[in-house]
């Protein structure tokens, strides 16, 4: 699908409805129901459709013009429902010194594809997006909440006016990655962005839609290190973040895609030494 910017973003014409995050009143979640959890930030824009978002260890309704902060380690979503339809997302992520944007689209059949993908934007906006993130979090719960609308929301319509901006300089300038690179950006990101999990050779097929062998060569060349090892590093690096903040080993397991804890210390154990990170308790 390709993403008509103007008529998507539409549902942000009359500005932002509804902002909600970790202190937010939601509905109990289902405890059947598995989170992600990322040591970045990430926004989400809800584009078009309504549907159950679970954030915090609350369910929320979302719907077109309402937007959702999601913090670092704060569980959220980690995987569309079957029951969702008709959707698009647009989602912000705020890596250090970055921002890269994606566009899911959930089709009536509930097939999930891509829209937009992994563009990078707006990086000078990324710190003053995290300052008025972290004065928020000084705040207690209820004081966070009276401020929620004055501290964000501005720096969030600047981010949607980011992306307009782009859209047009790119249709007027015409200008393009080169094709190899946009591969080799795009499978990097998704293996940041998913912490490596779910990230096999067979997934980035999907994902890019060019065979695995070719990416695996374009990968290869261009960073000088093969994809599998890429996605250890980015464990690595998730599960040294996720110690010092002391999530258990069971969350850490799921989010990286093994499928019990006995496994996580096993690759642990195996590459420690290598990327010095702190041994399983």
């Amino acid at each position: 699908m390709a993403f008509r910017g103007n008529e998507l973003l539409a549902a942000f014409d009359g500005g932002i409805k509804t902002i909600i995050c970790k202190h937010s009143e939601g509905k109990p979640q289902p405890e059947n129901r598995s989170p992600g959890i990322h040591q970045h930030r990430e926004i989400l824009f809800v584009l078009k459709g309504q549907s159950e978002f679970p954030l915090n260890h609350k369910i929320f309704t979302v719907k077109a013009g309402d937007v959702v902060l999601v913090d670092r380690w704060i569980a959220h979503c980690a995987r569309y429902l079957p029951s969702d339809r008709n959707l698009v997302y647009l989602w912000f992520f705020l890596f250090p010194s970055r921002v890269m944007v994606l566009v899911h689209q959930v089709d009536a059949a509930g097939k999930v594809s891509y829209a937009l993908k992994w563009v990078e934007i707006a990086s000078a906006l990324e710190p003053v997006i995290s300052r008025r993130w972290d004065e928020l979090n000084k705040l207690p719960p209820e004081k966070a909440l009276e401020n929620l609308e004055l501290f964000m929301k501005e720096p969030l319509a600047m981010l949607l006016d980011e992306l307009r901006f782009y859209l047009y300089m790119n249709r007027r300038k015409a200008e393009k990655i080169p094709r190899d690179r946009g591969i080799v950006n795009s499978i990097q990101r998704i293996i940041e962005a998913q912490n490596g999990r779910d990230c096999s050779l067979a997934q980035l097929e999907k994902f890019t839609g060019f065979n695995r062998f070719y990416i695996s060569h374009l990968f290869k060349e261009a960073n000088h290190v093969s994809i599998g090892e890429y996605i250890k590093r980015v464990r690595m690096k998730f599960y040294g973040s996720a110690r010092e903040q002391g999530l258990n080993y069971k969350q850490i397991a799921f989010e990286l895609g093994f499928k019990s804890t006995s496994s996580l210390s096993t690759w642990v154990r195996k590459n420690k030494a290598k990327h010095s990170v702190p041994h399983p308790g």
